[in-house]
Formats: C-alpha cells, structure tokens, sequence
C-alpha cells in the first residue's frame, strides 16, 4: 500500500465541510458571532491545508508533471478567491447569501478533493517511489510546529473509522512521546464516539 498523501485530511475536511453548511443554514442571523467563528475556523483550516499541499506535495507533482502541478495550483487560487468572497459576505452581514455562497464552494472544493486524489493515484502512486511519498509525509511530521498539535488532532479524530484511529493511535506509541500519546487518548475520549473509542483503547491497550 503506497504512502497515502490526503485521504485522512481530506475526510476531515469533508467532515467539517457539511457541518459547516448545516450550521449556517441553522444560524440565528441576530446572532452573527457564531457563524462568524465557524467560518473563520474552517478557513483557517483550509488554507493552511492548501499551504502545507504546496510546500510538500505540489513539488513531487512539479516534478514528475509539471502540467497537473499547475491545474492544481491554479484550482488552489480560484479557490481561495472564493474564500475571500465568503468573507466579504460574512463582513457585510450578508447571511443569506453567505449561505448560498458557501455551499456553491462546497461543491467546488469537494470536486478539487475528488481531483486531488485521483491526482495521487493515477500519477503520484505510480511515477514516485514509496520511499519518497513516505520521506515527504515524514519532513511535514517533524516540521509540523508542536503547538499546531491540538488542532490537528481536533481536525482528524472525528473523522475516522475506528481502524483508522487504531493506527494512529498505534503509531503514536511506538513513536511519540508518553506526553503527547496521552493527551491524545484524553481528546481522542472527548470527541470521538463512544463506541468507536472503546474499539480503539481495546486494540491500543
């Protein structure tokens, strides 16, 4: 099984993505703080996504198919020209229309997820060694600044299946200091299923 590049990140994307577009769908716009807050959020997450993608990612595309390098930098522009459009609505209080607004560009960033992975498949997978999709996911671990952790972690853990927390979690350990294992374990309680996380202690313990 080749280094898998996005499909963890792209879930959780996914996940908070709809959760977004129920939230504001739902908000009292005599409240506006609320949606504002959600939306900052998950723009701050995606365009450090969008960041680390370019840094990391985009040069072993730059380098095997400068072509598709491009498409996807230039998706990564369109796209956050539309961010700066929900912001310009969430700054004029424009609520309705942010709504509206917002799920137009959900649908446009979950065909660029679909493009992206099928990225990683039909070109990444095959004209790069595992060794290098393994060393490029290790250098963003060991240069992922320590404070960032939390927010990862918020990010990722309510978003995957109990297999896959098992093999977080089961890394972590073997890798990770006790420290953080353990702060992980405490968040991995509070905002996974409880279902879910029973099935994980039970395999990590």
């Amino acid at each position: 099984m080749k280094t898998d590049l996005y499909t963890f990140v792209h879930k959780a994307h996914r996940l908070r993505l709809f959760h977004l577009s129920t939230e504001i769908a739902r908000a009292d716009p005599g409240e506006p703080g609320t949606i504002r807050d959600l939306l900052d959020q998950e723009i701050g997450h995606l365009r450090d996504h969008a960041a680390i993608e370019e840094h990391y990612i985009h040069p072993l595309y730059r380098k095997v198919d400068p072509e598709r390098a491009a498409e996807l930098e230039r998706e990564h522009r369109d796209l956050e020209k539309e961010i700066g459009t929900l912001e310009g609505l969430r700054d004029a209080g424009e609520w309705k229309l942010l709504h509206r607004a917002y799920n137009g560009f959900l649908g446009r960033y979950l065909v660029h997820l679909e493009e992206e992975e099928r990225a990683q498949e039909d070109i990444l997978w095959v004209r790069c060694s595992d060794e290098e999709l393994a060393e490029v996911f290790g250098r963003f671990q060991r240069e992922r600044a320590p404070e960032k952790l939390r927010d990862d972690l918020e990010l990722f853990l309510p978003a995957l299946s109990a297999p896959e927390l098992t093999g977080m979690f089961t890394g972590m350990k073997l890798r990770a200091p006790d420290y953080v294992f353990q702060f992980a374990q405490g968040l991995a309680e509070q905002m996974t299923k409880p279902a879910i996380w029973a099935k994980v202690r039970k395999a990590i313990a």
